[in-house]
């Protein structure tokens, strides 16, 4: 696990899927339809509360730095401070 300092930007490892389509998607990918990923952007917080993981489940303890955005929280063996190559899935037919 990295060093994580408070008020670090860091990024979930686990990726969310959105729809996407359109030319410039054909142009780029090959493919008209499909889906992209993202990681989320969070920042690394101390927990005010007991927070649970939105990727593993774990117990974020209060205290405990951990990685956070408006609504999510992640424990540090869930985030990284590389954000991930977004990567691409055709829409099956």
């Amino acid at each position: 696990m990295a060093d994580f300092k408070i008020g670090q930007t860091v990024y979930s490892k686990k990726l969310e899927w959105s729809q996407v389509s359109g030319t410039s998607v054909k142009e780029r990918y090959g493919y008209f339809h499909g889906y992209i990923s993202s990681s989320t952007t969070l920042t690394i917080r101390k927990a005010r509360f007991s927070y649970i993981c939105d990727d593993c489940g774990k117990t974020i303890a209060k205290g405990e730095l951990h990685g956070s955005a408006f609504c999510g929280h992640y424990c540090l063996n869930c985030v990284t401070a590389e954000s991930p190559e977004p990567q691409f899935k055709p829409l099956e037919k």
